[in-house]
């Protein structure tokens, strides 16, 4: 179809070089951001955390509570993400 309309056709799935920071599959290779970036996942889990925490509005306790509240459960999301992807 997309001959028919002047434009070169999609190659097949899978095909050409695959990007280096992509694992085998095509995804985000997490082993590449360690050989990178050699922190600690605790350490990226916390700078994560805090970037994402950082834009939650954080006026009044109870808002403050909340921001440290989410800021803990996703740091603990990130930490254990990391560590089922192998890089821990």
């Amino acid at each position: 179809m997309g001959r028919l309309l002047g434009r070169k056709a999609l190659p097949p799935a899978g095909a050409g070089r695959r990007h280096p920071r992509h694992g085998p599959h095509g995804s985000f290779d997490m082993a590449w951001l360690a050989r990178v970036l050699p922190l600690d996942p605790y350490v990226i889990s916390l700078l994560l955390t805090v970037g994402v925490a950082s834009v939650l509005p954080a006026s009044g306790a109870w808002a403050q509570g909340m921001t440290a509240a989410v800021g803990g459960a996703i740091f603990l999301l990130f930490f254990f993400i990391w560590r089922a992807l192998g890089t821990a």
